[in-house]
């Protein structure tokens, strides 16, 4: 007993540690604590000749999600894997050959072959560079060093450069030195069920550019439960699952570097938790400014230090008693089915939704290939899959899922103008660990938003859905932010409408 007890203090008052406030400027001092990994670009001066420079951010070695824990190292800096974003592929290959691509072999496996002839790389320089208001003075400013989140492409291949998929040659296009928005992931090590803050401090540049070519938001994916985001002397930063939204300029107050601060805080359900940001902007654009990236613990699961006794680490017996594992789903099927008994479709959300035709907002619509399902303007509603009274989950490596927006009249998104997100729930195995994720699905648009009397098609066939099983799929109204001003907005839209949602080989 007094054994239990002394331990029990032990982690109480670790937590209590963890969660202490402790000041910028004692941390950038300091050696990172327990659980706090951090990266502050410093590092990576010795690549840089001159003022800035495209530079290697995991030098003498290859990052993989295969090997997580390669994306931190003994002294707990972070490791950043460079790649193009989705903004920056389409522009490479034309949207048409995008596209393409993007439905024969995947995302992943075009980086992997653009990359072959063009790598992604970030771009590192000294604050000097860079015209963001820094307060600091300008011999300062040539001592501290931050990362922008474009590329340029000198360094690629210039002579009809192109990719070759199965003997078929798809040209790439990038003009001499041309900037190209890109994506930095990592991995952090975590505790399930322990809670945890990713710490953001980034800018723009002062240029008074068009924001419609210059500047977009920041997007952050945190695979774990995001519970807040917020900027630092500002208000809350918007999220919808495991993605932040981080505007370009806040109303927020700055670091003493001159950086806005984003704090993200987030339990765990794994043992490496994905990081990752990107600059959400138009390829030739100029990108996000980061300056520092940390991650800590501010609340340690009180079972921690029982379970890493009781079970090895790594384990899905240790996973599970840390509360951040998860069983299989009972049966295993594609069949989609609306179960009333089982209640497998869920209005999370009603939303605004229009009480004279009840009929709209009938479950069963969601498989029919006439009649259609009201989502509610602002609502959310929840499938999860279901067989034979119980729920399930479908392998998905492989599968496509289809469904349609519809809109009488075959009318189009500038007479009659609704949205909407549609997102995936996968329970996938890694390491022999079961964790769940949302994704949202990809559209044509930059947004993924689902626009009037547009399709929904996407194949899983990127090699991170290996061992995945589709458990649910979300439908999340958006039609409350079209501005009046555009083209077929009424305020009495409510919501997009979806049908004829289907699962093919």
């Amino acid at each position: 007993m007094k054994l239990k007890l002394l331990v029990a203090g032990l982690v109480a008052f670790a937590a209590t540690q963890a969660q202490a406030f402790v000041p910028a400027s004692v941390i950038d001092n300091n050696k990172p604590k327990a659980e706090e990994y951090v990266q502050d670009f410093n590092s990576y001066k010795n690549q840089v000749w001159g003022y800035w420079a495209t530079v290697d951010l995991s030098p003498n070695q290859t990052l993989s999600p295969s090997n997580k824990a390669a994306y931190t190292t003994s002294n707990q800096n972070i490791l950043f894997e460079v790649r193009w974003t989705w903004n920056t592929l389409r522009k490479m290959l034309g949207s048409n050959q995008f596209d393409e691509l993007r439905n024969s072999i995947g995302v992943d496996e075009i980086r992997r072959l653009v990359d072959q002839v063009c790598e992604a790389r970030a771009e590192v320089g000294k604050h000097k560079t860079y015209n963001f208001g820094s307060p600091l003075p300008w011999w300062e400013q040539k001592k501290q060093y931050l990362t922008e989140l474009d590329s340029d492409t000198y360094h690629c291949q210039k002579h009809k450069p192109a990719i070759y998929v199965s003997g078929k040659r798809y040209d790439l296009s990038y003009p001499k030195n041309n900037a190209s928005t890109v994506n930095l992931r990592t991995f952090i090590p975590t505790t399930p069920g322990s809670e945890y803050e990713v710490e953001i401090r980034y800018t723009k540049r002062n240029y008074h550019n068009s924001s419609n070519n210059a500047y977009r938001d920041v997007a952050v994916w945190v695979r774990g439960d995001i519970e807040s985001a917020k900027l630092d002397g500002g208000s809350n930063a918007s999220f919808d699952g495991q993605r932040v939204s981080l505007p370009a300029a806040p109303n927020a107050s700055r670091d003493g570097h001159g950086f806005y601060v984003a704090r993200i805080k987030f339990t765990a359900d794994r043992f490496h938790t994905a990081v990752a940001i990107a600059d959400k902007g138009l390829p030739d654009s100029y990108g996000i400014l980061v300056n520092k990236v940390r991650t800590h613990v501010t609340k340690v699961n009180p079972n921690k230090e029982t379970c890493e006794v009781l079970f090895p680490a790594g384990s899905q017996e240790l996973l599970n008693c840390l509360n951040g594992g998860e069983p299989a789903p009972e049966v295993i099927s594609c069949n989609l089915e609306v179960d009333s008994t089982l209640g497998n479709v869920v209005v999370d959300q009603a939303g605004y939704r229009a009480t004279s035709e009840p009929w709209r907002y009938d479950p069963l619509n969601i498989l029919h290939t006439k009649n259609f399902y009201g989502v509610g303007r602002e609502g959310i509603t929840t499938f999860n899959m279901a067989s034979n009274g119980k729920y399930s989950g479908c392998p998905i490596k492989g599968k496509r899922l289809r469904l349609d927006e519809y809109t009488a009249n075959n009318w189009d998104y500038e007479r009659w103008a609704e949205q909407g997100l549609v997102k995936v729930k996968l329970s996938c195995v890694d390491n022999g660990i079961r964790a769940s994720r949302w994704e949202v699905i990809e559209t044509e648009l930059e947004n993924n938003y689902l626009i009037t009397n547009k399709k929904i098609d996407k194949l899983f066939n990127d090699a991170k859905y290996d061992n995945c099983l589709l458990t649910a799929v979300r439908f999340v109204d958006r039609t409350h932010l079209i501005p009046e001003s555009q083209s077929g907005y009424d305020a009495n839209s409510d919501g997009f409408d979806v049908r004829a949602m289907r699962i093919e080989n």
